[in-house]
């Protein structure tokens, strides 16, 4: 069945399957960027007593 509709809508299918390509590259860059700042963002100060937290 799945087969069928791939063949009947393949203009569908091709564009469905770019976009989320797209999205997923995108999700990754974001997630990428939020560690980075993160990173950036904790002082040694603060990532030593923050990690007391988890003890």
């Amino acid at each position: 069945m799945w087969k069928e509709l791939e063949k009947e809508n393949k203009e569908f299918f091709e564009a469905y399957g770019r976009s989320r390509e797209e999205r997923n590259a995108m999700d990754s860059e974001t997630l990428e960027s939020m560690i980075h700042n993160l990173h950036n963002n904790v002082s040694p100060s603060s990532s030593s007593s923050s990690s007391s937290l988890f003890r």
